[in-house]
């Protein structure tokens, strides 16, 4: 397979198997320590801009290292072997606890990238306590959405849910340029009003935006935008919940809702994902 080639097909997530040229090394005679600093190498001479952030201390399976990688479409995990011939993008699965170990590396990237979030950045909606248990949950819900969004639109009674279940949520004003022209005025506009959330539900019900207040400071859309890049998000709705999972497109809040108590309940213990990380609708 022609290098270059690779490299793109590895840049677009599009294929399980890349072999890349081999190491002539005794890997049976080599240190470990020695093993993967060459892997890192030669990786890297072979897919130029590869970004690796971190190398597992230990085999995943024998003979295979799981890899933390940064691209174009934020953070994934790929494994290669310790020869350095062949790079894995897929998922790898314990079929005897039933876990992802793909998805569970990919939550705890996740979850750093959480721990990195300022509310500063975005509309925050708390229930009302007079009327719903306090939510166990210490962060809050991180919901990407655009003004001119039709699948956010429909969302919003699905939103309303989730804060009357006692979630807290961070509403992230996400507007597409290009599929919405308008939308980043609007969001401005979103942004500089007194009351936020009745300017997003404005909106959604198409009533007439307008233009944001020359004096009032912009929206932090570049650093939502980084946000969204850091966890693979690249439409709405987008969902990121506490622990970390990414919930994509347009789903029901009852299934949300379901994952969330589950995630509540087996918190440290293992546990196989099961939530689809794609909706049925984005924009």
């Amino acid at each position: 397979m022609h290098r270059t080639q690779s490299f793109v097909n590895v840049r677009r997530w599009m294929i399980v198997l890349l072999i890349v040229s081999p190491l002539s090394v005794a890997w049976a005679e080599t240190p470990a320590i020695d093993q993967k600093k060459h892997l890192q190498t030669a990786l890297r001479h072979a897919l130029p801009g590869l970004q690796i952030t971190h190398m597992s201390e230990q085999e995943i399976v024998p003979g295979w290292m799981q890899l933390d990688v940064k691209t174009q479409k934020g953070q994934k995990v790929v494994y290669a072997d310790l020869t350095g011939r062949y790079v894995l993008v897929g998922s790898i699965f314990d079929l005897n606890t039933g876990q992802n170990l793909t998805r569970e590396r990919l939550v705890k990237q996740r979850e750093k990238i959480f721990d990195a979030f300022e509310g500063s950045m975005a509309i925050m909606v708390r229930p009302d306590a007079s009327n719903t248990e306090p939510s166990s949950a210490q962060r809050p819900l991180l919901y990407f959405t655009d003004p001119d969004c039709p699948y956010c639109q429909q969302f919003q009674p699905e939103f309303q849910k989730l804060i009357d279940a006692g979630y807290r949520v961070a509403v992230l004003l996400f507007p597409s340029a290009r599929l919405h022209p308008d939308a980043s005025r609007k969001a401005a506009s979103i942004w500089c009003a007194e009351d936020q959330l009745s300017a997003l539900e404005s909106a959604f019900r198409r009533d007439e935006v307008a233009d944001p207040d020359a004096s009032c400071p912009a929206p932090p859309l570049k650093e939502v935008r980084e946000l969204a890049h850091a966890f693979g998000i690249t439409g709405t709705p987008s969902l990121v919940l506490p622990d970390g999972e990414v919930i994509k497109g347009f789903q029901r809040a009852e299934g949300i809702l379901t994952w969330l108590q589950r995630t509540t309940r087996l918190k440290g213990q293992p546990r196989s994902l099961q939530v689809r990380d794609e909706g049925r609708n984005m924009r």
